[in-house]
């Protein structure tokens, strides 16, 4: 099981919530906007017909900005990963942590997922 808990501590809200979900299911999913000043929880669970974790990447526009904020949560057998961001508005709940992950011109092991520390263009 995920617990997230997005705490606001903006003086303005959190809107226009995406969820992409690819593994897992949501059990009780976070609300579309988090007022200001406010905290929100939303849970998810590991899918066991696929024996697959729950990996959720959630963004909300901040205020009236073009600006997005987006959590990722990516729980594999061998490394967990948090990443979080700030992308334009137009960014879709994909953008930090994709499951093509496998661009490693780096030193590191395959698990480091180095490859996320480049931010994907957005179109």
């Amino acid at each position: 099981m995920l617990v997230v808990q997005i705490k606001n501590y903006l003086d303005v809200d959190l809107t226009e919530y995406q969820l992409r979900l690819p593994f897992g299911f949501g059990v009780a999913l976070a609300p579309n906007n988090i007022s200001a000043k406010t905290a929100e929880v939303a849970t998810f669970v590991y899918n066991k017909a696929t024996n697959a974790a729950a990996q959720p990447e959630m963004s909300y526009r901040i205020g009236g900005k073009d600006i997005s904020l987006h959590v990722s949560f990516v729980n594999a057998r061998i490394y967990q990963t948090f990443a979080a961001a700030l992308l334009p508005r137009s960014a879709p709940a994909k953008y930090i942590v994709p499951l093509d992950c496998g661009n490693y011109n780096h030193s590191g092991t395959a698990g480091s997922r180095k490859c996320i520390t480049k931010a994907r263009k957005i179109c």
